[in-house]
């Protein structure tokens, strides 16, 4: 797929989606493009608020949303340049400026009162001004979103923008050519190359540590790094240096970030006397060989899997007010090159390991749990049931990986690509944070869905985490269909709250998970559920169920903005006092949706004999994967747990049954699920194989 054509799909889709959602198309394309970015955790989460106007000096204002991140104290402006043009044309740097002064004199004009003064005091515009002024003093920095449907100009080599209210200020450029690499990039920081020449840099000093070999499959070096080239190679490259970091999601006001700004301020000379310095992965590096010593010149798929804290506070510290020499700053740094065939498995391993100093939640490794393949797998196999007058069936996509719905597209001729999306609608593909959002709103926190994508879903992760259990036979294939009803719930019922006449174009996602919330509640007091499988089933929801949508978003939706105890609805809706409100509010059951319902007792039975027939699936699954590892492998597991003294007398017992599949011995079901387990252990101390 070439940019012009992934433009040409992605305008057609902006111009179906807005007419689905009667949203403006400009509107559609700023929401699609930041839920990709949300997805790709570019940023944390966009509120929609479009507004223009007039400020002092007849300077123009303009912005389409904003996000404000409690956590890292970052106030986010979204601002859109969308052309619509069949042709792709070009942004200037002085059409960025553009964009980037309307949004700033938002924030100016906010601080002011000019927009109080002129907006309606009903509007999201009014409302955001109000909140952006009272936030003034927690605001520790701000940042510029500029997405366009153009490419930008060549001549834009850099992004700097000046400090805003006096605070640390940056600019992230979303044209149409970083919204394509974002999308259709193989295996995003993998294909990261750095040549250190290119920040001014003759190479980083180091001495390798380990030699890879039969039995090693990485090599690793010991460094030290100059603080000024990491706040550089941060500045440049940003998040994509800590994908595969999972505390990429940073705070720069806890106790260990202000040690650190404390000793780049007051005592750079003892920084690396300090700090415990950074750990690395790369797929490949070219090392240097010269009189002093050895250097790295080339690092391809960069990762910092331990160490974030001090990247980004060198980076943040550097860019201060403050503006601090970085020159006597050097970080100790552990970088392991991995061979990209195994980085996709083991840097995960490494990041993990790396971080167990220091408490870190379930959620954080979750992208890696066997969890999202299952999920997968289903997503791939199972039809959904036909649709009335369409002669072939059709599956819902999963996304397990970020971009992989693209990427699946990518070999694909002309005609298979048709078929493709003809098999797996856009209508019908769904992600991570979407699935999360899905049963969030089901299972009633509608206020965690409302605190934003990454919140929501570091709830459902831990959820699952906590739930999983050894085999996962819980989240089998019912659950996946139950999955795929709630997303044609909470679509619907997006669809819904977007005709309604009350409907003025704010708040809809609150309306939405708040809805979905308030009718599960009701159910769930009547004894029941919402028959799930049963919309699985028809694919969509029965005329009863709609109407009770209908009724309750609107109950839902005179609650949050008329009887909100906060002047800005979108934090309103983040408090458990707001769900509880909406609670507490009485309504009936439309007629006829007790037909759309299932018994508690119905429903348990139900999921019962769905995780009996998966624990069955998987015992076979188990000893079909025993015996294709080979008893080799189990004799090279068995000597190397030995080796390490990582297995007990119960789990040497059940290795050496394994190796006995030379002799045509099979484990029993039970054996072989014990099997994998001390496999799965073995890899979690360090067994690569």
């Amino acid at each position: 797929m070439e940019l012009e054509e992934f433009r040409n799909d992605l305008l057609q889709s902006t111009n179906l989606g807005a007419v689905a959602n009667m949203e403006f198309n400009r509107s559609e394309f700023v929401q699609t493009i930041a839920n990709d970015l949300i997805e790709f955790e570019e940023c944390s989460d966009f509120v929609p608020c479009y507004y223009e106007g007039i400020g002092l000096k007849g300077k123009k204002i303009e912005i389409d949303g904003y996000n404000y991140d409690e956590d890292d104290k970052t106030f986010s402006i979204f601002i859109c340049y969308y052309s619509a043009k069949k042709e792709l044309t070009t942004i200037t740097r002085t059409d960025v400026d553009k964009l980037v002064d309307r949004s700033i004199a938002f924030i100016d004009e906010s601080f002011s009162g000019i927009i109080q003064k002129n907006a309606d005091e009903s509007s999201m515009g009014y409302e955001l001004s109000t909140y952006i002024s009272d936030l003034r003093d927690s605001i520790e920095r701000y940042r510029i979103y500029v997405i366009t449907d153009c490419v930008k100009s060549d001549r834009i080599k850099t992004l700097d923008i000046d400090r805003i209210d006096d605070k640390i200020s940056m600019l992230s450029l979303w044209d149409i050519s970083n919204i394509f690499n974002l999308k259709i990039s193989k295996l995003g920081y993998k294909d990261l190359e750095i040549n250190l020449k290119n920040f001014g840099s003759d190479g980083i000093p180091c001495i390798k540590a380990c030699e890879a070999s039969k039995t090693v499959k990485y090599e690793s070096y010991l460094c030290i790094i100059p603080g000024k080239l990491l706040s550089d190679l941060f500045e440049k490259y940003g998040g994509k240096l800590l994908e595969a970091n999972v505390r990429s999601f940073l705070r720069f006001t806890n106790k260990t970030n202000k040690y650190i700004r404390a000793t780049i301020l007051k005592e750079p000379d003892m920084f690396f006397a300090y700090n415990n310095g950074i750990s690395t992965t790369a797929t490949n590096i070219v090392v240097e060989n010269r009189y002093n010593g050895s250097f790295i010149t080339d690092i391809t798929s960069l990762q910092i899997v331990n160490g974030g804290q001090t990247t980004v506070s060198i980076y943040t510290v550097g860019k201060s007010k403050d503006k601090p020499d970085l020159t006597p700053i050097f970080v100790p740094m552990k970088i392991s090159v991995i061979p990209t065939k195994e980085a996709e498995e083991i840097v995960p391993v490494i990041s993990r390991s790396a971080n167990t100093q220091t408490k870190v939640s379930e959620s954080d490794f979750f992208s890696n749990h066997p969890f999202h393949r299952q999920m997968e797998k289903y997503s791939r196999n199972i039809r959904a049931p036909s649709a009335t007058g369409i002669a072939y069936t059709t599956r819902w996509y999963y996304e397990r990986a970020r971009g992989q719905y693209q990427q699946d597209q990518l070999s694909l001729t002309s005609s298979d690509a048709t078929k493709f999306k003809l098999e797996n609608p856009k209508s019908q593909y769904f992600t991570k944070t979407d699935l999360a959002k899905f049963w969030n709103s089901y299972e009633c926190h509608p206020d965690i869905v409302s605190r934003g994508a990454q919140y929501s879903f570091n709830k459902y992760a831990e959820d699952i985490s906590s739930s999983y259990g050894t085999d996962g036979s819980k989240y089998n294939e019912t659950y996946f269909k139950e999955s795929v009803a709630l997303a044609i719930l909470f679509r619907t019922t997006q669809d819904i709250v977007s005709n309604r006449p009350w409907y003025t174009g704010g708040y809809r996602a609150n309306v939405v998970t708040y809805t979905i919330a308030k009718i599960s509640d009701i159910v769930s007091k009547r004894g029941g559920s919402i028959d799930l499988i049963k919309i699985w089933d028809q694919q969509s929801l029965s005329e009863p169920l709609k109407e009770q949508i209908i009724t309750v978003s609107k109950y839902v939706y005179d609650s949050i903005t008329q009887d909100n105890e906060e002047p800005n609805v979108g934090q309103w809706c983040k408090k458990l006092l707001c769900w509880s409100k909406i609670k507490d509010i009485t309504i009936e059951l439309y007629p006829g949706v007790e037909k759309c319902l299932i018994s508690e007792k119905k429903e348990n039975w139900q999921r019962k004999s769905a995780t009996k027939q998966q624990t069955e699936s998987n015992n076979i699954q188990y000893k079909i994967e025993v015996v294709n590892l080979g008893a080799g492998y189990w004799r090279d597991a068995y000597e190397w747990g030995i080796e390490h003294s990582a297995l007990d007398g119960y789990e040497k017992e059940l290795l050496r049954i394994a190796i006995k599949i030379e002799d045509r011995k099979i484990p029993s079901d039970k054996q072989s699920r014990e099997i994998i387990k001390i496999r799965n252990k073995l890899r979690e101390e360090g067994y690569v194989r």
